[in-house]
């Protein structure tokens, strides 16, 4: 029996050039034994998400070979990445009170309620 192994992938939203990240990949699992040449790997786009590019990478695998695979092939997409100078895009969020806002003020209290550096 054989399993479809699919990996969510995100890259950065960065102009960048798309063809590098499904190179990367398709080379990956062309190296990679334990996954089956045929049907060939499928690399979809899914969609701009709030801070990547987000794909769908996935590959035949036998049933006994799924989950080494499947982590395996996570590990090896982030040294791949990182060897390629890909980043992997982190969750972040800004904050802004309006078009022409000023930045936010923070002040830090001490642990009896008063200002850094008071006695």
């Amino acid at each position: 029996m054989f399993s479809f192994v699919i990996l969510a992938v995100a890259v950065l939203w960065a102009l960048r050039e798309l063809g590098l990240d499904m190179g990367v990949l398709l080379g990956m699992a062309d190296r990679n034994p334990r996954c089956l040449e045929e049907p060939k790997p499928l690399f979809l786009f899914k969609g701009y998400g709030d801070s990547a590019l987000e794909f769908q990478f996935s590959v035949w695998a036998t049933q006994e070979n799924f989950y080494s695979l499947r982590t395996e092939l996570y590990l090896a997409i982030k040294r791949a990445f990182d060897e390629n100078g890909i980043e992997i895009p982190f969750p972040h969020l800004s904050l802004y009170s309006g078009s022409a806002s000023e930045p936010l003020r923070v002040r830090l209290l001490g642990d009896e309620g008063k200002n850094p550096g008071e006695t």
